[in-house]
């Protein structure tokens, strides 16, 4: 009993130093990766090789825990293994366990994937650069997205994402160490999501060091009474200014002035009294940065205004829908008066309209409560044309009708000219005849004022023709003279052979022979470069000589009897019609085949 519980315990200890070296030796695979898209009902895993393994366990879930993962199945297979139970656009965690002798590795390191594709991603938001909280760099934050493992940060001089440069990548924030002082950039932002990426976020600017500082604008001018009820603010252009402010006072107190509003270029201050003169000052704002006040101007809206009408001649640049303005703006009608314009010097232009030179044009003058008139005359343009000429090859084609078309149009004769033919490309083509290949269309390029010419020749196709063979019997038919004729034509004796038949359905018949009876008309089938032979048998007519001049009938069972024989067999028997009627089948049988 002492020895059994002795050797139960070294089993026992040799199991366990067994199994505890076969835990130790399992590591855990590596290199797990799953695919991301790439089939659209599964997901396919691949690991390294554990050595020792004899096969794997594959795990799943949802979220990066091994713990709460659910096994998904047992593979053989030393490398590889497929989920074919992944659901569409669903991210999955995966983990490899390797297996030997009952001892299990510990859970390898995950890689996501998942089958079909995934949505794209929001676009971050609030993107925000730097503006000079740096010296040599521009810092870039955002929002983050739900999902987003990385995003990219794109950067360019203007408001322009399709061609901005691509900076970097970062998890959370980004620092363009790139960025030269004092240069204002634009920064977009790209979320992805298990390699799906957004579209560009809304932009923000911003910049390295100090921005250069902002010259003040020049040459400001305000209107003095232009207008009844607004002042029209000018300036020169700042370089690099993208926007203006400007401001107002009713005296020179720049620190006291009123923010009027912004623009681009002019600014119309349409919130005036008339006759209130007004002190008016513009900031320039470059990369952000302003600029000090300008030198002032005063301005004031007037009551004196007058009217302009423009007349558009003729009527049928009217109805091709021209148009005039004033002052480049607006779109009027002929014969529209515009009110309330302001008295001095103004433009009136006219629109562009296809078929006309459009009229110069012209400045008017308005005066105090008078109507400032003019007219534009549009010329209508001549259509530019040219020609078209084509010639056809062969003559034999010109005589078998063979024409040509212009764009699919007309039926023209060789050496016809089209006249009146629209600048541009145009299509010549050809019509088909009988015996001859078509020409393939061509283009044709028509100048102003020139002939386009081409031409087309036509192919002739060779005839299929077979030949007519026909033989007459019996001897004494064709010493009475008995023809035969091919499509009612010629007059040929029995064996003449006629050549360059036409591939087809053709007919032979036989001339009538006093004495004879003459055999019924024959319709052939010519094949090409075959003969088609024929039989004619004429029969004496009632009253010669019985077998004289009859063609033997054919050996049936090896007996051969002349026609008329077989014939007199059953005449005058009613009873034998149905045998003779046989007889004469067969005999129309033969000769068939003798004509094969």
């Amino acid at each position: 009993m002492k020895a059994k519980q002795i050797g139960l315990l070294i089993l026992l200890v040799c199991l366990h130093v067994l199994y505890a070296d076969n835990s130790s030796a399992l590591s855990a695979p590596t290199g797990v990766s799953a695919t991301d898209g790439t089939y659209p009902n599964k997901v396919h895993i691949n690991w390294n090789l554990v050595s020792g393994a004899s096969g794997y366990d594959v795990y799943r879930n949802t979220v990066n825990d091994s713990s709460t993962s659910s096994w998904l199945f047992y593979s053989a297979s030393p490398t590889y293994a497929d989920d074919e139970w992944a659901q569409e656009s669903t991210i999955y965690y995966y983990w490899v366990k390797a297996y030997a002798s009952g001892v299990y590795s510990g859970f390898s390191s995950p890689d996501t994937g998942y089958a079909g594709t995934l949505p794209s991603p929001a676009a971050p938001t609030g993107v925000s650069a730097t503006d000079g909280t740096y010296s040599n760099k521009v810092r870039i934050s955002w929002n983050a997205v739900s999902g987003s493992d990385i995003y990219d940060i794109f950067r360019y001089a203007s408001n322009d994402p399709n061609n901005a440069y691509y900076r970097g990548q970062s998890a959370d924030l980004y620092y363009d160490d790139a960025a030269d002082p004092g240069v204002r950039w634009f920064y977009w932002v790209k979320a992805r999501v298990y390699g799906v990426y957004s579209g560009f976020s809304v932009y923000d600017t911003g910049y390295a060091g100090t921005l250069p500082p902002t010259p003040a604008p020049t040459g400001v001018s305000a209107t003095d009474g232009t207008y009844s009820n607004k002042v029209r603010i000018s300036w020169n252009s700042v370089s690099g200014s993208d926007i203006y402010d400007i401001f107002r006072y009713p005296s020179n107190d720049s620190n006291n002035a009123y923010y009027r509003g912004q623009s681009a270029d002019l600014y119309y201050d349409d919130a005036t009294d008339p006759g209130v003169l007004w002190y008016y000052w513009v900031k320039a704002r470059a990369n952000g940065v302003y600029s000090a006040f300008s030198a002032y101007d005063t301005g004031y809206a007037g009551v004196l205004t007058g009217a302009v009408q423009a007349f558009i001649d003729p009527s049928g640049a009217i109805s091709a829908g021209a148009k005039w303005r004033l002052d480049g703006a607006g779109s009027h009608s002929s014969g529209d008066t515009l009110t309330g314009v302001s008295v001095g010097a103004h433009t009136v232009s006219f629109t562009d309209i296809n078929g006309y030179t459009t009229p110069s044009s012209r400045s008017v003058s308005v005066q105090t409560s008078q109507t400032a008139q003019t007219t534009g005359t549009y010329v209508p343009i001549s259509p530019q044309t040219g020609w078209v000429q084509a010639f056809i090859e062969p003559s034999g084609a010109i005589s078998a009708g063979a024409k040509w078309r212009l764009d699919g149009a007309g039926s023209h004769s060789s050496g016809d000219t089209v006249t009146e033919v629209s600048v541009g490309t145009h299509t010549v083509s050809f019509t088909d005849i009988n015996g001859y290949t078509t020409p393939s269309s061509r283009s044709v390029s028509v100048q102003a004022s020139q002939t386009a010419q081409t031409t087309g020749t036509y192919v002739p196709i060779s005839p299929q023709t077979g030949r007519v063979q026909a033989f007459i019997e019996p001897s004494g038919a064709i010493s009475a003279g008995a023809k035969w004729r091919l499509d009612g034509a010629g007059s040929h004796s029995s064996g003449y052979t006629v050549t360059s038949v036409s591939v087809g359905q053709h007919t032979v018949s036989f001339t009538a022979v006093a004495g004879w009876t003459t055999p019924p008309s024959e319709t052939v089938y010519v094949y090409e470069s075959t003969v088609a032979e024929v039989y004619g048998y004429y029969y004496a007519a009632e009253g010669e000589a019985e077998g004289e001049g009859e063609p033997d009938c054919p050996s049936i069972f090896g007996c051969t009897l002349p026609c008329e024989k077989l014939r007199s067999l059953y005449s005058g028997k009613s009873s034998d019609l149905t045998l003779l009627g046989f007889s004469a089948a067969i005999l129309a049988l033969w000769t068939r085949i003798r004509q094969r």
